[in-house]
């Protein structure tokens, strides 16, 4: 709509979003999807009413679900450990700058792992924070054992939490936001 189109949005700057829409025009005038028989695949079922709103026909919606596989293949004892762990970018859409606050407010040793344009600011807020920077698999797996929880207070909709659910099949709590 015209309102949407005139209120400024984006997380970065309003000409992202003003790229975005005119994108979105010349492709819906280009490729009309509501026409097509190409199949579009979602990672999530919660997804398919968004994209029926594009507007994409429903019977060319499919979901095809991310494969998940857990950080470690034997169960981390999580109520014998203290860490709270945040694994992902840290950027203000996924609120690791919250945790950080609660974090300080709960004396809880909060570990970060990833790396992003709020790094500095989360250290501001929260001291304490471990920051781990960006790790492999394998390297996350040996660092979450001592995790007694891992939170994602993500503060967009979340199409698939893939962090959540690897960290819950290896045994560790998550608490998550509501758009999770």
């Amino acid at each position: 709509s015209v309102t949407c189109v005139a209120t400024s949005c984006d997380r970065r700057h309003y000409a992202p979003k003003l790229w975005r829409t005119v994108r979105h025009a010349v492709r819906h005038r280009l490729f009309d999807l509501t026409a097509s028989e190409a199949q579009i695949v979602a990672v999530h079922e919660t997804m398919l009413p968004l994209l029926a709103r594009g507007p994409i026909a429903p019977s060319v919606l499919s979901v095809l679900r991310n494969p998940v596989t857990p950080w470690r293949a034997a169960r981390v004892p999580a109520e014998q450990n203290r860490d709270v762990f945040f694994v992902g970018r840290l950027d203000g859409d996924k609120g690791a700058h919250l945790l950080a606050r609660a974090a300080r407010r709960l004396g809880a040793k909060l570990k970060l792992i990833g790396d992003g344009p709020l790094a500095s600011e989360i250290a501001r807020i929260c001291p304490s924070a471990e920051f781990l920077g960006w790790r492999s698999r394998d390297e996350i797996a040996a660092l979450i054992g001592g995790a007694r929880i891992v939170v994602s207070p993500t503060l967009n909709r979340e199409p698939f939490g893939l962090v959540a659910l690897e960290a819950l099949m290896s045994g560790i709590p998550d608490i998550v936001a509501r758009s999770s």
